[in-house]
């Protein structure tokens, strides 16, 4: 093959991956429309024209405006997507979460509910449901919503379904976009492969192939990095912004006693927690006065389960007792297991068998016997 040759072959082969890549591993070509122009606040019933049945291309765009005028404590808050099976006896609900952020600015989220195990396109779906959470002294609203669906077959989201053990909802949440990332690193590698083969029977005496390879797999490696961090840098700079919202008068005074009180990783505890307590087990959080942004993560990331939150604050170890037994007497569901966030919380639940701990200075759950 002359070089001339080789060259066009390497042009048409670049063309054909970087389509397929922007064809099959992002949303670029979707169809779809607005199935909530109006804004609204609160829980709200999507009503989907023509009921398309679940497909794992589908994903939905929400713009909301989550504004903080109360200056309460909450830099941040989660909204869930609910849906039922028509075929499911069980009357189960299903649920995507993603999170939001308090900082008065117009933000447009992507939900990929195909990454979702329970989105399945064989269940169907009905009695779909935007909920926001209702926060006194926060102002959420939402000014659309759209279901969209991908034309091309999504490879992406259809790998992060096939991973070992995968939810479909905690991977991609992690960074939705690093699974397009090794697919578009792979077809590179792919392509140098190919030059290496085509313009290996042209040597090169002032540029080693070999060479011109590994130089631009380098520089292919580092872009990949640099245009996927600016993702990472504007939840950053939204989260950032929230957290300024919700205390920064705290800051500006210097009490910072009254920040923040959970672990600078809560979300990666309430994680770690749903997997340690199993679905449909009730739980008993031990806090401290009212920690509104422990209390509604919690409450949304650890759903369906029903959370009851006693305050220890200046209380002794046997009316907390007292408290507990007279929840569990009441209830026609027994709470079976409870959540110490600190180890000085610890010391007031001695009396019940320590089942894991998620760090040894916080981060404690009991079986109640």
């Amino acid at each position: 093959m002359e070089r001339s040759a080789a060259k066009a072959v390497l042009i048409i082969l670049t063309g054909f991956f970087i389509a397929a890549f922007i064809l099959f591993c992002t949303p670029l070509l979707s169809t779809g429309a607005d199935i909530l122009p109006e804004s609204k606040s609160g829980s709200c019933a999507l009503e989907v024209p023509g009921s398309p049945g679940p497909s794992i291309g589908h994903y939905l765009i929400a713009t909301i405006t989550a504004s903080n005028p109360g200056s309460v404590d909450y830099p941040s808050c989660t909204a869930a997507i609910k849906w039922s099976h028509p075929s499911d006896e069980t009357a189960n609900i299903y649920q995507q979460r993603f999170k939001l952020y308090i900082d008065g600015a117009r933000h447009r989220y992507y939900v990929p509910l195909g990454a979702n195990m329970d989105w399945s396109p064989a269940s169907g779906f009905n009695n779909m449901i935007l909920e926001l959470p209702r926060i006194e002294g926060t102002d959420i609203r939402m000014s659309s919503v759209e279901l969209r669906k991908r034309v091309f077959f999504p490879l992406d989201i259809y790998l992060e379904r096939m991973l070992p053990g995968s939810t479909g909802t905690g991977f991609i949440n992690i960074n939705k976009f690093l699974i397009p990332a090794y697919i578009l690193l792979f077809l590179f590698l792919m392509l140098c492969l190919i030059y290496y083969l085509l313009f290996r029977p042209f040597p090169n005496k002032k540029v080693s192939h070999g060479m011109a390879i590994r130089k631009a797999v380098f520089v292919f490696i580092l872009s990949i990095l640099m245009f996927f961090s600016a993702t990472y840098i504007y939840v950053e700079a939204a989260a950032v912004k929230s957290h300024w919202k919700a205390y920064g008068d705290n800051i500006i005074s210097g009490r910072l006693e009254d920040t923040y009180l959970g672990f600078y990783d809560f979300e990666k505890f309430i994680m770690w927690a749903d997997g340690i307590i199993p679905e449909g087990r009730d739980v008993i959080v031990f806090v401290r006065g009212e920690p509104v942004y422990i209390m509604s993560e919690m409450a949304y990331n650890l759903y369906p389960r029903d959370i009851k939150f006693i305050n220890i604050s200046s209380r002794t170890f046997d009316e907390i007792n007292a408290e507990i037994e007279n929840i569990n007497e009441a209830s026609e569901d027994a709470y079976e297991y409870l959540i110490a966030l600190s180890e000085d919380d610890s010391h007031s639940v001695s009396r019940f068998e320590l089942l894991a701990r998620y760090r040894t200075t916080g981060g404690f759950v009991y079986e109640i016997e």
